[in-house]
C-alpha cells in the first residue's frame, strides 16, 4: 500500500506541475484547450497558519478574482469559463484575516488544440520488399506537438495480428510478420497531445494487391515545330493487366524553370505538349497505376530531357562598347534562347569607315566569350579601333536565318566644355548581394536621352574583369545590380545616357558590397627635414587592394593621434619640432570599417641648423670680399704702370739680367768698350751741337716706334722710367770727382750695335753708381 501511495503522488506532481510559493501551490495543467473551460486548484500547505483554511484561497486570472465553487481544508476548486486569449497569467492567494503579507504562487498557462486527425493512411509493399509502408498527411501544430501511433487490425478478428507502433508524423512501417499475405486488413493513424487525441479513416485492402508497380521507363521523343512528344513503357502484373485502363500522369518544365507543371491528356504511353518554345530544353517525368481494385502510383520515373526544333531568329543583340585609353572593344550578349531560337553559329560586324563598309562574319566557336556576372548571358568581345569610325552595326546568324543589324551607339568625348557631370547615389542591397543605383539629371538633358546605361566592372586592375552593363527606360531614375559581387573589391559604376546613335559618359562612382580594414600604408618616408620642420610623405594604397573606401589618414606618435589627412593627401609638414631630438610616427589609413596597421617611420632633427649655416654662408662671403678688394687694387695699379707693379718700377729700372752682389768698384762697372777711330776732321761746336740734336732726334723716334708698338700704358711707364734715370745720370755727373765722365745720350757705338746691344747705363746695377 505505502508504494501504491507513492507512486500516485508521483503521478499527480507530473501530471498537473504544481507551481509553488511560500505556503501556497498552483494545481493546473500547463495547457489548455482553446474554446473550453479551463480547470484547476489552489492547495494550502502544512502547517497552515491559525485560522486559515482552504476557503480562504482566493484566484486571480489576469487580473479577476474568481472564487472557488469548491473546497476542503486545505484545497480550493476553481473553473475558469472559456478564456479569450491563448496564455492565462494565474495567482493564487492566501486572504487570512491578519496576515501579512499574505502567501501566494503564480503559473502562466497556455492554450492550445488538440491534434487534427491525420489523412487515411495509403499503404504499398515496395518492389522487391516484404514490409509494408504506409503513409498520411497530418497538420503540424507547433506549440504542442503531436505523437503519431500506426495501428492495425485483421478482417478476421481471431488471427491475433492486431498491434500498434510508432510512427513518424508522416509515415510508417509494419513489419512482414505482423500481416497475413493475401488476406484482407484494416490500418489507420492515431495522433495523440495532451489536450485529447484524433485518429484517422480506416484504409481497409488486400495485402495481394497493394504491390507498387515499376516506375515507366521514358524511350524516345518526338520533335515537331511546335510541339514534343515523349514515349514510355509501363510493365503491369498479367493478373491486372486486362481489368482496366492505365492511370499515368506526367510533368514538365523548361530548363530554365524550377516548378514542375502538370500534363492534360496524358496517355497510357505518351504525352503531346504543345506550343513549346523553339530550340529549348524540356524535362519530363512520368508515373502511372496498374488497373485493379486498389490501384497505386508508381514512382516517378527518370527525369528526361528532350529538345525542340529550331526557328527564324528574332529580336535584336544587345550591342555596347567597352572604352578605354589604350584598348577599346566591341562587346555584345548572346541572345537569349528564346529569340534566337536556334543555334547560334556566327556573327556578322559591319563597320562604316571613311565611306566605306566593311563587313566581318566572326565564327562563334572562335569568338572569346566569357559568363556574365549573376548568371547573365555570355558576353561577346571583339577588339575593335574606333578611330574614324562612322557606324559599327552587329547581328547573329543561324541555321535558320539571321537577326537584324543593331547599331552601336557610338561614345561622344568627354572633355572639354560639353562634359556634363551626374552625381551617382549607391547603396548596397540587402546581403551585400547588389547595388542599388539611383541618379537625378537636370530637365534639359533628360528630355534629350533615350535609354540610360549603367556600366559596372572591377576597377584598380589593368584588365578587363566583371565587366557588365544594362539597360533602363529614360523615365526611370534607378536600377538594382545584381550579381556574384565580391567583398571588399572595389567596383566602377558608370552611367550613361544615348541619344541620337550616340552614347555620353554622365557620371561614375567606385562602390563596395562590403568594407573591409584598410592594409599597412605604403612608402611612408621623411622627404625633407630641418630643425624645426619636417615633412611626411606616404604613396596612395592601390585601388584593388584598398578593400573599402579611404575616409581620411590618421599620424600621431604612441597612442595619440595628432594629424587628420584626407584621403587624397600624400604629404603632412611636421612644424614645431626640436632641433636635435628623435621622433617616431605612425600613420594609419580609416574606412568605415576602421583604421588599419600602423606603419612607423623613425627619424632626428639636426641640432641647430643656423650655426650650420653660418659656418658655411660666413667663410665664403669673407673669400668673396677679399678677392674683390685684390681684384679693385690689380686694376688700379694696371692703370698706373702696365708692365710692372709699382715696387718694381719706382725711378729705377730692373733690368731681368742678374747682377753680382759685391763689386770691386762702386763706381764704376766692368765694361769693354772699343773705341771708335777718330774723325778725319775736327768739329766745330756748332756742329756738334748739330750732331747731337740729330741723334736726339734718333733715338725720340726709336721711342716713338716702340710706343707705337707696344701698348700705350707701357710706354708711357718706359718713358717715366727713362727720364727718371736720366736724372740721376745727370745729377751724379754733376756731383764732381775725378776720371772720365760721358753723357748718356753720346754716341760711341755704331746704330746696329746701339739698336742691339744695351748701354753701360743699362747694364749697370740699380742702386750702385757709375
Amino acid at each position: 500500500m505505502q508504494q501504491l501511495r507513492t507512486l500516485l503522488i508521483l503521478l499527480f506532481a507530473r501530471l498537473f506541475h504544481p507551481a509553488k510559493g511560500e505556503g501556497v501551490s498552483c494545481l493546473w495543467e500547463e495547457y489548455f484547450h482553446i474554446g473550453h473551460n479551463v480547470s484547476g486548484a489552489c492547495q494550502l500547505h502544512h502547517p497552515a497558519p491559525p485560522g486559515c483554511q482552504g476557503q480562504s484561497l482566493r484566484l486571480s486570472a489576469d487580473g479577476q478574482v474568481l472564487l472557488p465553487y469548491h473546497h476542503t481544508t486545505d484545497t480550493a476548486n476553481f473553473t475558469i469559463p472559456t478564456p479569450s486569449t491563448s496564455d492565462v497569467h494565474l495567482r493564487c492567494e492566501l486572504a487570512c484575516p491578519g496576515l501579512q503579507p499574505n502567501k501566494s504562487c503564480d503559473r502562466t498557462i497556455l492554450g492550445s488544440y488538440p491534434p487534427s486527425p491525420p489523412s487515411r493512411p495509403r499503404c504499398h509493399i515496395p518492389n522487391n520488399g516484404d514490409d509494408l509502408h504506409c503513409a498520411w498527411h497530418a497538420r503540424h501544430n507547433p506549440l504542442l506537438p503531436a505523437t503519431y501511433t500506426l495501428a492495425w487490425e485483421p478482417d478476421v478478428t481471431r488471427s491475433g495480428f492486431a498491434g500498434s507502433i510508432m510512427a513518424s508524423n508522416a509515415s510508417g512501417v509494419i513489419p512482414r510478420k505482423q500481416f497475413h499475405a493475401q488476406s484482407r486488413m484494416s490500418v489507420w493513424v492515431i495522433a495523440s497531445n495532451r489536450l485529447g487525441s484524433e485518429r484517422s479513416e480506416k484504409a481497409t485492402f488486400n495485402t495481394g494487391y497493394v504491390g507498387k508497380p515499376l516506375a515507366p521507363v521514358i524511350h524516345s521523343y518526338i520533335s515537331h515545330p511546335t510541339d514534343l512528344e515523349i514515349l514510355w513503357d509501363l510493365k503491369c502484373p498479367d493478373m491486372r493487366s486486362e481489368e482496366s485502363d492505365i492511370n499515368c500522369q506526367a510533368q514538365y518544365r523548361r530548363q530554365d524553370q524550377a516548378r514542375w507543371t502538370e500534363g492534360e491528356d496524358v496517355a497510357q504511353d505518351g504525352f503531346l505538349l504543345e506550343g513549346v518554345q523553339p530550340f529549348s530544353v524540356y524535362m519530363f517525368r512520368v508515373r502511372c497505376a496498374c488497373p485493379g481494385s486498389n490501384p497505386l502510383m508508381s514512382d516517378w520515373s527518370e527525369i528526361y530531357t528532350a529538345e525542340s526544333t529550331e526557328a527564324a531568329p528574332i529580336g535584336f543583340l544587345d550591342v555596347w562598347i567597352d572604352s578605354r585609353p589604350m584598348d577599346q572593344a566591341l562587346v555584345w550578349k548572346e541572345l537569349p534562347v528564346s529569340m534566337a531560337r536556334g543555334r547560334v553559329l556566327d556573327y556578322l560586324v559591319t563597320v562604316e569607315r571613311g565611306g566605306e563598309n566593311v563587313t566581318i562574319k566572326i565564327s562563334k566557336a572562335n569568338l572569346g566569350a566569357r559568363e556574365g556576372k549573376g548568371g547573365s548571358r555570355h558576353c561577346c568581345r571583339c577588339p575593335l579601333t574606333l578611330l574614324g569610325v562612322t557606324g559599327v552595326h552587329v547581328s547573329a546568324s543561324t541555321s535558320q536565318g539571321h537577326t537584324s543589324p543593331t547599331a552601336l551607339a557610338l561614345p561622344l568625348p568627354t572633355t572639354g566644355s560639353s562634359q556634363v557631370s551626374v552625381p551617382l547615389s549607391v547603396s548596397t542591397e540587402t546581403g551585400g548581394r547588389g547595388f542599388n543605383v539611383s541618379w537625378d539629371p537636370s530637365s534639359p538633358l533628360a528630355e534629350t536621352i533615350q535609354e540610360y546605361v549603367v556600366q559596372q566592372e572591377e576597377a584598380g586592375l589593368g584588365f578587363t574583369q566583371g565587366f557588365d552593363w544594362m539597360r533602363t527606360n529614360k523615365t526611370l531614375r534607378s536600377i538594382i545590380l545584381t550579381g556574384d559581387f565580391r567583398n571588399y573589391t572595389p567596383y566602377n559604376l558608370s552611367l550613361f545616357g544615348v541619344f541620337a546613335k550616340h552614347s555620353f559618359l554622365l557620371g561614375s562612382a567606385i562602390a563596395y558590397t562590403r568594407q573591409g580594414v584598410p592594409p599597412l600604408v605604403p612608402v611612408f618616408q621623411v622627404s625633407r627635414i630641418s630643425s624645426s620642420k619636417a615633412t611626411l610623405t606616404w604613396e596612395h594604397i592601390p585601388l584593388s587592394q584598398r578593400r573599402g573606401v579611404i575616409q581620411y589618414y590618421q599620424l600621431g606618435q604612441g597612442n595619440n593621434t595628432e594629424y587628420t589627412v584626407s584621403g587624397g593627401v600624400t604629404s603632412r609638414q611636421l612644424s614645431g619640432l626640436r632641433p636635435g631630438q628623435t621622433y617616431q610616427f605612425w600613420i594609419s589609413a580609416k574606412s568605415v570599417a576602421g583604421a588599419g596597421p600602423r606603419h612607423t617611420v623613425k627619424f632626428s632633427t639636426p641640432p641647430h641648423s643656423d650655426y650650420h649655416i653660418t659656418k658655411i654662408v660666413v667663410p665664403v662671403l669673407v673669400f668673396a670680399l677679399v678677392g674683390v678688394f685684390f681684384l679693385l687694387t690689380w686694376l688700379r695699379r694696371r692703370e698706373a704702370y702696365a708692365l710692372f707693379p709699382a715696387w718694381c718700377c719706382e725711378k729705377i729700372i730692373v733690368w731681368t739680367r742678374p747682377c753680382p752682389a759685391v763689386e770691386s768698384d762702386p763706381n764704376f762697372s766692368l765694361l769693354e768698350v772699343v773705341e771708335a777711330p777718330p774723325p778725319t776732321e775736327e768739329l766745330t761746336v756748332g756742329e756738334e751741337e748739330q750732331e747731337q740734336g740729330q741723334a736726339d732726334e734718333q733715338e725720340g723716334w726709336r721711342d716713338e716706334e716702340w710706343v707705337g708698338r707696344g701698348r700705350g700704358r707701357k710706354g708711357s711707364a718706359w718713358r717715366s722710367v727713362k727720364e727718371g734715370y736720366n736724372e740721376i745720370v745727370t745729377a751724379e755727373g754733376a756731383g764732381g770727382g775725378e776720371g772720365p765722365r760721358w753723357s748718356a745720350t753720346e754716341t760711341f757705338f755704331s746704330d746696329y750695335e746701339k739698336h742691339f746691344m744695351p748701354s753701360p747705363l743699362e747694364v749697370s746695377c740699380p742702386g750702385q753708381p757709375l
